[in-house]
């Protein structure tokens, strides 16, 4: 994989993150179209990638997301999606829509080296005990 492994060092030496165009209830964040902006240049080093759905079982598919560099060396991951949905807004297939953009921006992005999201240190990830400090306070 050195090819493939130095293309995506040049890369990632010129782009770090995807700029977020989208507005929501919580903010702004990264639309499909910013991360295929934000992954585009990585052509100019003999970059490129393909995302591919997977049925996996009843009621899960895999977003299949493949770099591939023009040696022929590649890597891939795979993100798990299900797919049978209750309740919500829209049909099923609206349901399915919203997760699998969900899905084909994070795995562009990770798969890239890029980052979508401000950076909180893992803040999120911590659940506040009752005396109100953060789990973190105790390592």
């Amino acid at each position: 994989m050195k090819n493939l492994a130095k293309a995506l060092a040049a890369f990632q030496a010129e782009h770090h993150s995807a700029k977020r165009g989208g507005t929501g209830n919580y903010g702004t964040y990264v639309t499909l179209a910013d991360a295929l902006q934000a992954v585009q240049p990585a052509t100019a080093h003999g970059l490129a990638h393909s995302q591919t759905m997977e049925y996996l079982c009843d009621g899960l598919m895999a977003l299949k997301t493949v770099l591939l560099h023009e040696s022929g060396e590649s890597i891939e991951s795979s993100l798990p999606i299900p797919f049978k949905f209750e309740g919500g807004r829209g049909n099923s297939m609206q349901q399915l829509g919203s997760a699998l953009t969900y899905a084909r921006r994070y795995g562009l992005l990770s798969i890239y080296g890029l980052a979508g999201d401000d950076d909180d240190d893992a803040e999120s990830t911590f659940v506040k005990k009752q005396t109100g400090r953060d789990a973190k306070d105790f390592f």
